[in-house]
């Protein structure tokens, strides 16, 4: 399904959010739009704990853990990350019992929600949010550093060599799709590899006249510059400041906000998802992201999966290349499980496609491709039954062979 642009997008939302102020009712504000992610597991009944990582790049990582329980079998550490300019909360909005922590937890699982760096803080042992060097990462380094240091979190906390699974929704799954088809060292510590919408971009890249007709990357809809921040991007649509604003919009339009989200993201359908945990999310988003992040999206889009460009000398510095190096879908070293969206206008269906035609047959576990759109994934009235009910399935039956194309 082809994305909109994003100055289409924003024409058709103004039109839409006038329309729907004056035919809407306003959607209740429930209580977890004001609690932060480690209020809000803890006021639906379960127990939380909130844990730092640095990196070996001096970013500092915030977690949230729900540990294992007493009234159900423990199992081991599930580590879980979330998306581009998203923060953990997105994984708690739906609430319990359905939401994916949640589920984990109930299944028996040690749960570790772990955030990208400079999110929901932009945290650094030597840089702060207004030093150039605080922004200077992409895909490239979440997908070593950020993954190391969390696995290594959760190891120094439970004495796990290895986590169950690794889940990420969006970005989180495309740096599921890089870290373990070019870090064999990282893939080794991870038992199952989840992508819930994350996009795969298969090498070579799309050439010519190709790259234009391809939906628009999550990076191009826009970076807002964080004024005061040189090099920090404040999130896709609107100001990580603003947060406030997003929720109270999303309240004022009622079932509006759902239509908007499906215009602007995909859906299976507005009826398929709950207004009020809609609400939920967008009090917490965006977060941040850096400019060179959104800059590596468009690269990845027209240029392929590979580490960021450069440019030749910028290249020969950084890899002793000219060219960057690629992340080799091929090389995929994990037992995966891969959820894509048909009404995903993010993530182009026939790009994840074309990516399992290239990666590791024995390695693809599970493949399910549903009528979801982008945000299906964390908020869809069935998401538990169609997708989470099936991860633990998957956890629970390490050696099933099950794949659904």
């Amino acid at each position: 399904m082809a994305a909109l642009t994003f100055t289409a997008a924003v024409a058709v939302c103004g039109t839409l959010l006038l329309m729907s102020l004056a035919l809407s009712s306003a959607t209740p504000v429930p209580d977890d739009t004001h609690r932060d992610v480690a209020e809000s597991i803890r006021h639906a009944g379960y127990p939380v704990e909130e844990h730092q990582a640095v990196t070996s790049d001096g970013f500092v990582l915030f977690a949230q853990r729900i540990p294992p329980r007493a009234d159900v079998t423990p199992r081991g550490p599930v580590y879980v990350m979330p998306g581009l300019t998203c923060t953990t909360s997105v994984y708690v909005a739906k609430g319990a019992p359905d939401g994916l922590p949640y589920v984990l937890s109930d299944a028996g699982f040690d749960v570790w929600l772990i955030n990208q760096r400079c999110r929901p803080y932009p945290t650094h042992i030597k840089y702060n949010a207004t030093q150039p060097e605080m922004w200077q990462w992409t895909v490239d380094q979440i997908a070593l550093q950020d993954v190391t240091a969390g696995l290594d979190l959760i190891k120094n906390y439970t004495g796990q060599q290895t986590v169950e699974a690794f889940v990420g929704h969006s970005q989180g799954g495309l740096i599921g799709w890089a870290s373990f088809s070019r870090y064999e060292h990282l893939a080794a510590r991870v038992k199952l590899f989840v992508s819930l919408a994350g996009p795969a971009y298969p090498p070579p890249a799309r050439p010519g006249p190709a790259a234009a007709e391809a939906p628009a990357p999550l990076g191009s809809l826009a970076c807002p510059v964080h004024k005061g921040w040189p090099g920090a991007c404040d999130g896709l649509v609107g100001l990580h400041e603003g947060a406030a604003i997003n929720w109270e919009g999303c309240a004022a339009l009622g079932k509006g906000c759902s239509e908007l989200a499906c215009l602007v993201c995909g859906c299976q359908g507005v009826n398929h998802v709950n207004d009020s945990r809609l609400v939920v999310m967008f009090g917490h988003y965006p977060s941040l992201s850096s400019e060179l992040n959104m800059e590596h999206w468009e690269q990845l889009a027209k240029d392929g999966f590979q580490l960021f460009d450069y440019g030749p000398a910028g290249n020969k510095a950084h890899y002793n290349s000219s060219t960057p190096p690629i992340y080799n879908i091929s090389n995929l070293h994990t037992r995966s499980a891969i959820f894509y969206g048909s009404n995903d206008k993010f993530v182009e269906e026939s790009l994840v496609e074309a990516a399992l035609k290239i990666a590791p047959e024995d390695k693809l576990e599970y493949v399910g491709k549903l009528p979801y759109g982008h945000l299906d994934f964390l908020l869809n009235n069935n998401v538990r039954t169609d997708v989470y009910d099936e991860i633990v399935r998957l956890l629970l039956a390490p050696n099933g062979t099950t794949t659904t194309p």
